[in-house]
């Protein structure tokens, strides 16, 4: 029995880090390009123009997952593991 809770707390804890890691992404990288097309095709950029917005988007992103993103994984991390 004490066998099954523990593969049973491994497998809690791998899912925390998994979901963890998904929302970190969503929240530095994803989300900000999803709600940069959403303007662009709102104020209908076409081209060249869209394209270079989405680059200088996403060189943007990269950076504040770098620079911020892979410190909040560990905060984040630990309370989902708390709960």
């Amino acid at each position: 029995m004490a066998e099954q809770d523990f593969f049973e707390n491994i497998r809690n804890l791998m899912q925390a880090g998994a979901s963890t890691i998904f929302e970190v992404l969503a929240m530095y990288v994803i989300g900000p390009i999803l709600i940069f097309c959403v303007i662009a095709w709102f104020i209908k950029l076409k081209g060249k123009v869209f394209i270079l917005g989405v680059g200088f988007i996403s060189f943007i992103c990269i950076y504040a997952f770098f620079a911020y993103g892979l410190w909040t994984i560990p905060e984040v991390y630990n309370q989902k593991v708390s709960l």
